[in-house]
């Protein structure tokens, strides 16, 4: 839960909260990153052939 959310251009922008809050998050590991971003290339493998150009 945001404890103060700062606005600009009246839209929401950033949101503030409570560090204790912060260090509840779940934090995801390495396994799982390498798995994500194998998965991510294979998906777009052309493109990132083409950049290699």
């Amino acid at each position: 839960m945001a404890l103060l959310s700062l606005k600009k251009n009246n839209r929401p922008r950033y949101d503030l909260i409570e560090f204790s809050q912060f260090e509840e998050e779940e934090v995801i590991d390495n396994d799982a990153v390498d798995a994500i971003a194998k998965r991510f290339f294979k998906k777009h493998q052309a493109a990132f052939e083409d950049l290699a150009k």
